[in-house]
């Protein structure tokens, strides 16, 4: 490193001796590296959380709450795990404040997640938790279903909150009240990028879509199953959603047959 800086950090696991990176992508024929990177007078957290490997790393200048996110992902890791199924090896979380963007930013086995950012907002969602699953599962919408991305991931954003004992029911509720409100007025889910109304009302649909599996299958399958099915597609269409709920419950969507999607 150069003179004064402290530390390097990746989305990758580091070599034995510590002198560099593992880079194995099979995706690509040449093992570049991708996804948030940090160097510089860097400070970083590490821990293993449930077999993950936790980096929280931030400029030394900023004010980045590296233990209080460590201690969120040891509820919140175990619960993606039960969701979704397999954690990658390493999550890098890279956070600093102005003039970085005031949000978060997603990438492969890692995230941006501005310093200013709380780690459960007013209204029950989370930043943290809603990149953190775009992190995990991959998935993306084919043209025009940019909603099922997004709307998943905020979905879970209040979901594993709630299952990690971070959200009480009552306010999980209060969270997809909001979520119902804050979409009311949106008539199609269809669109380039999904956008903050109409993600939200993906949210409800997405609620609605858990419940009616549960109650076709007596609580066997949920909105989890149909997430492991779409990770292993990772590029997915609303087809490929009517599809896979079908095969879970044995029939066509009744919540999915809506003007939203058409």
């Amino acid at each position: 490193l150069p003179k004064g800086w402290t530390n390097v950090d990746t989305p990758y696991v580091h070599t034995r001796d510590r002198s560099g990176f593992v880079v194995v992508n099979p995706e690509r024929r040449f093992d570049r590296p991708v996804g948030w990177m940090i160097a510089g007078v860097v400070g970083t957290r590490r821990e293993f959380i449930d077999g993950l490997e936790v980096s929280i790393a931030g400029p030394v200048e900023f004010e980045v709450r590296r233990n209080d996110a460590l201690a969120f992902l040891n509820l919140v890791a175990p619960e993606m795990r039960q969701a979704f199924g397999e954690l990658p090896s390493k999550l890098l979380i890279v956070s600093a404040g102005d003039p970085m963007w005031r949000g978060g930013l997603s990438g492969p086995r890692s995230l941006f997640l501005h310093a200013d950012r709380p780690l459960i907002s007013e209204n029950g969602s989370s930043t943290l938790v809603h990149e953190l699953v775009h992190v995990v599962t991959r998935v993306r919408g084919t043209e025009g279903d940019d909603w099922i991305a997004e709307g998943t991931a905020e979905f879970y954003s209040i979901t594993l909150l709630n299952r990690a004992g971070l959200l009480s029911d009552a306010r999980r509720d209060r969270a997809f009240e909001w979520m119902r409100n804050h979409g009311r007025k949106v008539r199609t889910l269809t669109g380039v990028r999904s956008w903050g109304p109409q993600t939200a009302r993906a949210v409800t649909l997405l609620r609605e879509l858990d419940g009616e599996i549960r109650q076709r299958t007596n609580g066997r399958r949920s909105l989890d199953d149909v997430m492991q099915r779409l990770i292993a597609l990772r590029e997915v269409s609303r087809e490929d959603l009517e599809g896979i709920v079908e095969e879970l419950t044995g029939r066509p969507s009744e919540v999915l047959d809506t003007p939203l999607l058409r």
